[in-house]
């Protein structure tokens, strides 16, 4: 999995950072991605809000380091946004690179920067 966080932690209005999943397939590229953030921002992921039409096989809770970390649909932000959600209403927005895209080519980080923070709905 690749994935390029910013180095400034907490910046609202923008995009944290990119992820370039293998798939579409939430049950499966969710628990590695929260693993990932977990260990590199030194955090504990609460909850991940994902898009359910850029999204397949959407679970309602995907295992984490011992736990069950509820997935949330938000419908009102870019499909490929990505976001995790930590204590203290802290939250981290990741652009999900479609692995169409990736595969052809276009890896590099992308220039769209959302000015927004979703707001998660359950699911």
């Amino acid at each position: 999995m690749r994935l390029d966080l910013d180095p400034v932690a907490g910046r609202h209005g923008v995009v944290d950072g990119t992820w370039w999943p293998y798939s579409r397939d939430a049950a499966t590229q969710l628990p590695g991605l929260i693993a990932a953030v977990d260990q590199r921002r030194g955090r504990t992921t609460l909850r991940v809000g994902v898009h359910p039409e850029a999204w397949e096989h959407i679970p309602r809770r995907v295992p984490a380091r011992g736990r069950q970390v509820d997935v949330r649909l938000f419908h009102h932000a870019h499909a490929d946004l990505v976001i995790l959600c930590f204590a203290g209403g802290e939250h981290l927005a990741l652009l999900a690179v479609p692995p169409a895209a990736a595969a052809a080519g276009s890896a590099a980080r992308p220039a769209f920067r959302p000015t927004f923070r979703p707001t998660m709905s359950g699911g």
